[in-house]
């Protein structure tokens, strides 16, 4: 049999002062680091809200909740050793709890403990799992995983300074994003009105007299989508959005779908003009919201309003999320929650006039911009940084002789 060996690496981008220095040494697990699995904690003794006298507790999919108790303190790295997520890394500082799901990682003499963890992320340690119906990974297992690592700790610690850079842009624009969202929602409950209320809480200074009640279908015209036939290839994967439920996230517009139409696809489906809003009416996630920039098509899970004249199509959009609790609500409690058009077209909300509705959306909109820039800013960040990292760590190949 051929004897596999892992040879000496360098990295494609190296720091400078380095690149003279031998390559990456080849190790398993068991001699870069210290593996040790956490501590059993009764799930009655896991709280979900933090109090000052409590502690962070990590189990097998990251955070779990608050303990009385802790089991170590310092900065470590934590590998969840089971359930679906099993392989995944935290870096934890301070006092924590960390169950028997598990794995507290301690780096060996010479290894730098912030490069072992963007290390550990970079092994993808779940594809080590065993099991189906429940996914874990052990502790011999883990230390047999392959490895290999700068034989000069400082530049461990200069890769680690380098991406922690990064992570700490990311964090710090996420909490921007985070800040806005929230000044956002606290906003919007000042500018419409609270049930059964005519007027909002707050209100620009030019708009006077109390608001009216209109239903969505005397707002706009209301169409469910329809899912051209599966069955017929030609309709898909053309140039026209196909909109499901899937593809309406947090971001206000949507730009793209996981599936598309041909022309010939889009002809078969009910068409949503531009501006349009999409509320999702059935399954899990009943409640969504979205709005379009461009026309195109949705499945029956989502209906479509198109603001009439009188009626501003951005502020329906913001004026519904607002409502779509509420609106949700009108499913009841079933298996598979549904709101049929009949019902979703009656109901009634307070709304202004034309001028105030826009003033609203105005200031709203300048909101999701900025949140929109963040988040762009974010993704390119993590985008730059997935891309460092192939990089500046070496790729392990396999040389048999």
């Amino acid at each position: 049999m051929s004897k596999i060996e892992y040879p000496t690496l360098v990295p494609e981008l190296r720091f400078p002062e380095f690149v003279e220095q031998d390559g990456w040494k080849p190790k398993i697990l068991e001699e870069v680091c210290d593996l040790q699995a956490g501590k059993f904690v009764k799930a009655a003794n896991i709280k979900s809200e933090k109090d000052d006298s409590f502690y962070p507790c990590y189990g097998g999919n990251g955070l779990r909740g608050f303990t009385e108790s802790f089991t170590h303190n310092g900065n470590y790295s934590l590998i969840g050793r089971q359930g679906a997520l099993c392989g995944n890394i935290n870096f934890v500082s301070g006092k924590f709890h960390a169950t028997e799901h598990a794995v507290v990682v301690e780096p060996k003499e010479g290894v730098d403990n912030s490069w072992l963890y963007y290390e550990l992320c970079r092994l993808n340690l779940n594809r080590f799992a065993t099991g189906q119906a429940q996914p874990g990974l052990s502790v011999d297992n883990l230390y047999r995983v392959d490895t290999h690592v700068p034989l000069v700790e400082k530049e461990q610690q200069k890769i680690a300074d380098c991406l922690v850079s990064i992570d700490g842009l990311i964090t710090t624009n996420t909490k921007k994003s985070d800040s806005l969202k929230l000044h956002k929602k606290g906003l919007m409950q000042k500018l419409f009105p609270e049930e059964g209320k005519r007027v909002p809480e707050l209100r620009f200074s030019d708009f006077e007299g109390d608001w009216k009640p209109a239903s969505i279908a005397k707002m706009g015209m209301v169409v469910t989508g329809s899912t051209p036939s599966t069955s017929h290839r030609e309709y898909y994967g053309g140039e026209h959005l196909f909109v499901s439920p899937a593809d309406i996230s947090e971001n206000r517009f949507i730009e793209t779908t996981k599936s598309t139409l041909t022309t010939e696809g889009i002809r078969k489906s009910r068409v949503v003009q531009s501006g349009s809003v999409l509320f999702v009416c059935i399954g899990s996630t009943i409640g969504k919201t979205a709005q379009i920039k461009y026309g195109c098509a949705t499945n029956q899970q989502i209906n479509a309003i198109t603001a009439f004249p009188g009626y501003d199509d951005d502020f329906l959009y913001y004026l519904l999320s607002f409502h779509s609790l509420t609106i949700s609500e009108l499913a009841g409690k079933q298996a598979v929650p549904i709101i049929n058009k009949a019902t979703f077209s009656k109901v009634v909300l307070m709304v202004p006039e034309e001028k105030e509705q826009k003033r609203i959306a105005d200031i709203l909109s300048s909101i999701d911009e900025l949140i929109s820039a963040l988040n762009k800013k974010i993704e390119a960040l993590k985008a730059h940084k997935k891309g460092l990292v192939q990089r500046i760590f070496p790729y392990l190949e396999r040389v048999s002789e």
